[in-house]
């Protein structure tokens, strides 16, 4: 479907497999790990872990994004994937509430940021086809159903920890095989430029933030 040896239609492709490996965890994580979380003990805590997932997630993406402004979006998505990765392998060994809670706050905090950090990739890049990158999410999340449904329907709930730690690991390789720098329009590179970080605390105080 992308054809040409040009440097966008290249990160156009590999934006689209990140878009594809990040929405397969997701294809995951979401329909199927209140199974696993069943399935270790802790059904009646299913809605604490669930909200403090998203509690993190929600945390993680400001967090992480005005630090990618200082080390770069590539490697700030690159340390994400890494540690959200790390962090959900450690569950399939954990047996402690607590433990439990902790790994689902640092893989939340770190899975969170990382659409918002690909779209800033993918928009960033001159004549890249985000609509086109983006339908690759979709499919990745769609597989991930399908296949996760199966898989746990004959490996049982266990397996859904080694599918989710299969998509960020997917996640980790095509994010080490984005591009250093992304070829930018003028604009972009004077938005880029102009956006200092010290309006950051102007941003969180100003009313219409909040």
């Amino acid at each position: 479907m992308i054809t040409g040896g040009s440097a966008v239609n290249r990160l156009t492709l590999r934006v689209s497999l990140v878009y594809f490996a990040y929405f397969f965890y997701l294809g995951i994580n979401t329909p199927f790990f209140t199974l696993w979380v069943d399935s270790r003990g802790f059904a009646a805590w299913a809605a604490t872990l669930g909200a403090a997932a998203l509690v993190a997630r929600t945390a993680g993406q400001p967090a992480l994004s005005y630090l990618a402004e200082r080390t770069g979006r590539r490697m700030m998505l690159i340390v994400a994937a890494v540690v959200a990765m790390a962090a959900t392998g450690l569950l399939a060994l954990s047996t402690s509430y607590l433990f439990v809670l902790g790994l689902i706050i640092l893989a939340g905090f770190f899975a969170g940021p990382v659409l918002p950090l690909t779209d800033a990739l993918t928009l960033s890049g001159r004549g890249v086809n985000y609509g086109h990158a983006r339908l690759w999410g979709s499919l990745g999340y769609a597989i991930a159903n399908v296949l996760g449904g199966m898989v746990i329907d004959h490996f049982k709930a266990s397996s859904v920890i080694w599918l989710e730690v299969l998509g960020l690991v997917m996640l980790v390789v095509v994010s080490i095989a984005l591009p250093r720098r992304t070829p930018q329009s003028g604009a972009t590179r004077q938005m880029d430029t102009g956006a200092e970080n010290k309006d950051l605390g102007k941003l969180l105080v100003a009313p219409i933030t909040w």
